[in-house]
């Protein structure tokens, strides 16, 4: 059983979110949840300045996004 932060959740379609469930897995959330709870709090410029977080809140994260997030924090910019 997984469980996951309400703010994950699509209520509407009884599902987690599909951003969320695919940046959880790209950031292998069953291995390290408290560091992939860090990223989606965690402000980013590529997001001007905003989290993975308020971006999924405001429906504006895309798998995009979460790819260039992930690509830049592993070249270490």
């Amino acid at each position: 059983m997984y469980l996951y932060p309400a703010f994950q959740l699509d209520c509407h379609e009884h599902r987690i979110h599909p951003i969320a469930a695919y940046a959880n897995c790209a950031l292998h959330a069953a291995d390290d949840p408290y560091g992939v709870a860090s990223w989606w709090l965690t402000a980013t410029e590529l997001l001007d300045g905003n989290s993975p977080f308020n971006e999924l809140i405001s429906g504006a994260l895309t798998d995009i996004a979460v790819d260039n997030i992930l690509a830049d924090q592993q070249s270490g910019m």
